[in-house]
């Protein structure tokens, strides 16, 4: 129950250093569709700026998409600072972060 994640039914604090990293996750974005993130894995250190580059079509907005939980992962996790943010709630997710756009050149 979305009420019962952590961040909701008993207040717990869940940010509290930033690390973010994504273990072996992959996601598609229908069934019967190919893996758009496949075993994807990486750490961000608490404290870090990140600028997410590549070519059109090698995932950058999917990354983003699946840290918001706007796609739901086929394998994997993302943790925040050692919680997976499956076990969060929704809106304490998108309380808790934003997304800044740069520019294009």
């Amino acid at each position: 129950m979305e009420s019962e994640k952590l961040g909701t039914a008993n207040n717990r604090p869940w940010i509290t250093k930033g690390k973010v990293e994504y273990r072996d996750f992959s996601m598609r974005y229908r069934d019967g569709l190919p893996l758009v993130l496949n075993e994807l894995s990486f750490v961000v250190e608490a404290a870090n700026k990140v600028a997410i580059v590549g070519r059109t079509g090698s995932g950058k907005s999917s990354c983003i998409l699946a840290l918001f939980r706007m796609i739901e992962p086929c394998s994997g996790t993302i943790l925040i600072d050692d919680i997976n943010i499956q076990d969060i709630s929704l809106h304490q997710l998108c309380l808790k972060y934003c997304i800044i756009s740069g520019i294009d050149f």
